[in-house]
């Protein structure tokens, strides 16, 4: 596991279950639109944006 994922489940960001050898990692959005309003709704449409698959693109 990263360093990375195990300070953003340490903080409370996500979410990780494990599934036989794979570990699913889930974003915890209701958490975070509570503790930080308006700040997640930009960063994903960004990322939609930027994604090969995800509209939005040029």
């Amino acid at each position: 596991m990263s360093a990375a994922t195990v300070a953003s489940k340490k903080a409370g960001l996500i979410s990780m279950t494990v599934d036989g050898r794979h570990r699913r990692i889930r974003l915890r959005t209701g958490d975070l639109r509570d503790r930080f309003p308006g700040l997640l709704d930009p960063i994903l449409r960004l990322t939609a944006a930027e994604s090969p698959n995800g509209g939005g693109g040029s």
